[in-house]
């Protein structure tokens, strides 16, 4: 009877700490993303436009939209999950997409492989289960790219979930099984072709060597041939120019910018540390998914250097397979205290990025002379003065738009472009579509930057990220 009791303890336990990982991780992302008016990293402002053209034709044509969502032609990559976001997009009802109802969906995408992890190891290890998926959430990298519509976030989720999958079907003496570990498989292929990378050697592991990995094979090749069979030879060039590297960038930096990167970037050094042997642990005999997860996050890793163009998130998908082995290994622990200090590191140091605390080196965050991409990072409530323009879009006559002087952005404080690109997107996003004058004086609304009259008007806005100013002007009727 005690035992029991002590059992129905644990359990409790566990469910409320997972529960309670999941509520805070939800308050802080929303609590972020509605104090962030940043206009979007040039990456993610693309990913943005196909999805808008998935929203646009979904409200249209719900059925062609599904169709363009998962063999469209929206760009090099492939279509599912802009495909996702548009039609989330169009349920919102349209309009911007930074609104909380659009842009929180990406906090999703965690939650999906947060479960996962919970699942392939709630048998075999419950406490671990726990462990691992309560402390993913607060991975560097899972926090900062569930703000943003980058299809990395949506990639980790399906990673995990293949995981899972291999996993499942070992113990599942279903008949469908090896459908759905190929509908997992597929949908990873569907959203990044990178995803192969990672799921590589975890599929020469983890099927099974019968014919239940053909129909596995078979069931993902079926589903992926509408986009990837058209589009081979577009994917077989895009393929080539990903692998371009820079040329003078030595060996050694090449060698060691992912696990630089891993440490103090995208999982952190409190997590990273848990991955290291404890000397007083209790010795664990090997289990296939301890195996799994070690063969997903080495051959990932080391697959991933092979690819001279490097950026920090693409290692977002070896996560899930990290946190599997930190979960397994928090079972052998000992010393509990430490790990709960490495705990506390690890949150803390996602925290002092994502408040903006700290930076991180800039060899870590970019391995050539490119801008950095920094995903996680304290809210900007300064939005470049588009709202303010919007506004007065809405008060101008009909004609068109004019910028002059309008600013590059510094990539200091975003790697995007130029001003006057965003303001198409916001006015048209706003209802307030306008075609680009050639002259200020064909122009029924008119963008100046420079000095303010002084002392400035109404219409002069000042920026304060950019120490720039700019006058609105309306063409009177």
């Amino acid at each position: 009877m005690m035992s029991r009791f002590a059992s129905s303890q644990n359990h409790f336990a566990r469910r409320s700490a997972v529960a309670l990982s999941v509520v805070l991780y939800l308050l802080v992302g929303l609590h972020w993303i509605s104090s962030d008016s940043l206009p979007r990293d040039g990456d993610e402002e693309g990913h943005v436009g196909a999805a808008e053209l998935v929203m646009q034709t979904a409200l249209a044509n719900p059925l062609e939209g599904v169709g363009m969502a998962v063999a469209g032609e929206l760009g090099h990559y492939p279509p599912l999950y802009p495909g996702v976001i548009g039609f989330h997009w169009a349920l919102m009802g349209g309009g911007d997409p930074g609104r909380l109802a659009v842009r929180s969906i990406n906090l999703a995408w965690p939650l999906f492989a947060a479960c996962f992890i919970w699942f392939t190891l709630r048998r075999s290890s419950p406490t671990g289960a726990a462990i691992g998926s309560a402390l993913f959430l607060w991975s560097p990298g899972v926090v900062g790219m569930s703000r943003h519509f980058m299809p990395e976030g949506l990639l980790v989720a399906s990673v995990a979930g293949v995981l899972w999958g291999l996993s499942w079907q070992r113990r599942a003496d279903h008949a469908w099984s090896p459908s759905v570990l190929g509908a997992l498989i597929a949908v990873a292929l569907l959203i990044k072709q990178t995803s192969v990378l990672y799921l590589l050697g975890p599929l020469l592991f983890g099927l099974p060597r019968d014919r239940r990995a053909l129909a596995v094979l078979v069931t993902a090749a079926i589903l992926i041939a509408p986009w990837y069979f058209p589009h081979l030879g577009d994917q077989a060039a895009y393929g080539a120019a990903s692998v371009n590297g820079d040329p003078g960038v030595s060996l050694w930096r090449h060698v060691g910018f992912y696990p630089a990167s891993l440490v103090l970037g995208v999982l952190g050094p409190g997590f990273a540390f848990m991955l290291l042997p404890d000397r007083k642990s209790d010795p664990v005999s090997p289990s296939f998914e301890r195996t799994l997860a070690w063969v997903a996050f080495g051959s990932g890793l080391l697959l991933l250097g092979f690819v001279p163009k490097k950026y920090p998130r693409l290692l977002l998908p070896l996560l899930p397979a990290v946190f599997l082995l930190i979960g397994l290994h928090f079972q052998s622990v000992k010393q509990k205290g430490v790990w709960g200090c490495l705990a506390v590191l690890g949150v803390g140091w996602t925290a002092g990025l994502s408040a903006g605390a700290f930076t991180l080196p800039r060899a870590v965050e970019v391995i050539d002379g490119r801008c950095p991409q920094r995903w996680l990072r304290a809210p900007v409530a300064d939005d470049w003065g588009l709202e303010r323009v919007v506004e007065a879009s809405v008060r101008a006559p009909p004609g068109g738009v004019f910028v002059e002087g309008a600013p590059e952005i510094p990539c200091t404080l975003q790697t995007t472009f130029p001003w006057d690109y965003h303001l198409g997107p916001a006015l048209r996003r706003a209802g307030q579509d306008r075609p680009v004058a050639e002259s200020i004086d064909s122009a029924s609304l008119s963008i100046v930057w420079g000095a303010p009259s002084a002392p400035p008007s109404e219409h002069s806005v000042f920026v304060p990220t950019l120490g720039r100013w700019f006058e609105i002007r309306l063409r009177a009727e």
